[in-house]
């Protein structure tokens, strides 16, 4: 079972990433704001610590709270960015034009920037709860 669920994380790590290069180089949304450069620089980081930590096979791999956690977050992440770019009920995605000859681009920029507030909290605690758990896991 320990197994599956790091499987599935990886997974749904891996989805977040693709979702995160459709919505900024495909969609053309860029790099919205400050908040955005720090969740792309948390998702490295997260990157980074999740090879090393197949690498050395850690004991925080072994931590299914640390896991499941985890996967709850790259959930919602990835069903944020999903809505952000292919949900059709949101105007910006239905419609591309308005009828005065703009576009609905600039409705989907403060829809993702009010929600990378969110993901960098849920980065930054998943951080560091990997820290203590791993700490506590290393002196065990």
């Amino acid at each position: 079972m320990n197994k599956i669920l790091r499987i599935v994380r990886f997974i749904l790590f891996v989805i977040v990433c693709f979702l995160n290069i459709y919505c900024i180089y495909i969609r053309h949304t860029g790099l919205i704001s400050w908040s955005n450069v720090l969740y792309v620089f948390l998702l490295f980081i997260m990157f980074i610590l999740f090879i090393k930590d197949f690498i050395k096979k850690s004991k925080i791999n072994d931590n299914n709270t640390y896991v499941i956690i985890c996967i709850l977050c790259f959930l919602i992440m990835s069903f944020i960015l999903y809505r952000t770019s292919f949900d059709t009920s949101l105007f910006f995605n239905k419609y591309f034009t308005n009828p005065y000859g703009g576009s609905f681009i600039e409705y989907r920029m403060p829809y993702l920037k009010q929600n990378m507030i969110y993901f960098n909290i849920m980065l930054i605690l998943l951080l560091i709860y990997r820290r203590i758990n791993f700490n506590k896991k290393i002196n065990d």
